[in-house]
This record gives C-alpha cells, structure tokens and sequence, in this order.
C-alpha cells in the first residue's frame, strides 16, 4: 500500500512537539524526582544553599520549551524538502519513503519504534529521526489499519497495547 501527500507546516510542528513531549517526558521524570528531593531536603534540613536546584529546574524546563519553537521554524527553514510531496509505501519486504531528492528503504527490523497522536503517526528510523505520516493522508481507513498491522506484526516497538 501507498500514500502520497504533501507535509503542512502544522504536521512538521505538531510532530516535533509530539516527539519532544515524549522525550521531554522520560528526563522529566527524572528532573522531577531531583526537583521534589530538593524541596524536601530544603524544607526537612533548612539547606540555605538549595534554592538553585529547587528554582531553576522549572526555570530550566520553562526555557526550554520555550525556545522549542524557535528550533522548529529554523529546522523547516532549513531543510528544503520538508514541506514537498512525499510518497510512503509498505509491503512485506518494508518501508520506503521518496521525495524528489531521495528514496528511502527501510526494511522491517531496522525500523525502531513508531508512535501515534490523533493526528500523526511517526515511525522512527532512530531515537530523534522519525517519518512524520499526518492520519488525514490516509484516505482509506483500511490502510492505516493495514500499516499498523504491519508494525505490530513486524514487531516493531509501539505504544503499549497498540492494535490494528
């Protein structure tokens, strides 16, 4: 099966949030965690010299989604074939996506993970480069089924409990 579509700026935006979230997340947790330990130390022992940790970690996390932004209109700024006409195709043998420029072939088991939003599918390629594939692209409900029969079947790493 195959799609062929042209990226919106809002996908590319929407995905980069929606990976960013999902990394952000997992060292989040772990900022967290510090972050409560801090304030706990500070409150329990009247540590005078904690308030950096326990006010700059939000102020950390705050600034950094904050130039979030900004990095993302640079990188579509940056990359000419982002926002032109893609064509992804699937079959048993893998994945293959094409621009003009290039064709990309992706076998099954050299594909890392894939994750989903009600808007996008991402299927990585690596932990931080991902195929951005908007769900409105999909114009048969069948296909998007069929694609992710496929990534589960191939057993390819995906949200928890993920079904076709």
């Amino acid at each position: 099966m195959s799609l062929v579509f042209t990226l919106e700026k809002g996908d590319v935006v929407g995905a980069q949030f929606f990976h960013a979230r999902k990394q952000l997340f997992r060292s989040g947790c772990l900022l967290f965690v510090v972050w409560i330990a801090s304030i706990a130390a500070d409150y329990f022992y009247d540590l005078q010299d904690m308030y950096l940790l326990t006010y700059g970690v939000p102020f950390f996390v705050a600034v950094l989604l904050l130039f979030q932004k900004r990095s993302i209109d640079r990188y579509i700024a940056s990359d000419k074939t982002l926002l032109k006409e893609v064509e992804v195709s699937w079959s048993a043998a893998g994945m293959v996506y094409a621009t003009s420029q290039s064709r990309l072939v992706y076998p099954w088991d050299q594909l890392f993970r894939w994750a989903e939003n009600d808007r996008l599918l991402l299927v990585y390629v690596s932990s931080h480069s991902f195929m951005i594939l908007p769900k409105k692209a999909f114009l048969d409900p069948g296909s998007l089924a069929d694609l992710r029969l496929q990534l589960i079947e191939r057993q390819v790493k995906g949200p928890r409990g993920a079904t076709a």
